[in-house]
């Protein structure tokens, strides 16, 4: 059954891969200097926009995998606990799909829909960042780490790591890089936990 999702993972790419807001979106406008709150604004309208045709291409891709015989998707994960696969039918060899638990079946129901869930895609900048117009680093936090490897195709060196934060600048010694951490939407909502 399996096969079957593998066969239509393309038109799952082209229909979902149009609705995640990656760091790379922003490192393509080369503007004036942004301060943190214009970039999380311009964050937040750009998600707002898509939230009706994301809804849409949601409860499409839902009917098509039901259609496909699985009950479970990516989009039905709201805790921990919804992490258990349905488990085997009597006398049968369980499929990945069946056993996976955990981050494994979260991993797995992501890239049934075409998602990379632990982001393993390159982070390397396409454009230099400077002071004026620093990368920008989406961020939980006000601060983040930072391994910078140099520019793409350009002056690549081995990993320094950088701690930019939401008020400095963290420039890179070997490429000059800059990177500065941009709060994303809903950062700060959680709370204290009494640590």
């Amino acid at each position: 059954m399996l096969s079957r999702v593998n066969a239509n993972k393309n038109l799952l790419k082209a229909s979902f891969r149009n609705f995640s807001i990656s760091p790379a979106v922003f490192q393509n406008k080369v503007t004036k200097t942004k301060t943190s709150e214009e970039i999380s604004k311009e964050y937040n309208t750009m998600i707002v926009e898509n939230v009706k045709e994301r809804e849409d291409k949601i409860k499409e891709y839902k009917q098509f995998m039901k259609e496909a015989g699985y009950e479970q998707t990516i989009y039905d994960i709201k805790s921990s606990e919804d992490l258990f696969g349905p488990g085997p039918k009597d006398n049968t060899v369980p499929t990945e799909y069946e056993q996976a638990t955990g981050p494994a079946r979260f991993e797995l129901l992501g890239k049934m829909a075409g998602i990379d869930i632990f982001d393993y895609g390159s982070s390397t900048p396409n454009r230099i960042g400077t002071p004026q117009d620093p990368i920008p680093v989406l961020s939980q936090d006000p601060y983040s780490y930072v391994g910078c490897g140099g520019i793409q195709d350009k002056n690549i060196h081995e990993l320094i790591y950088l701690r930019p934060t939401t008020e400095e600048v963290a420039r890179c010694p070997e490429c000059g890089q800059c990177y500065k951490t941009v709060l994303v939407p809903g950062a700060g909502a959680h709370g204290g936990h009494g640590h």
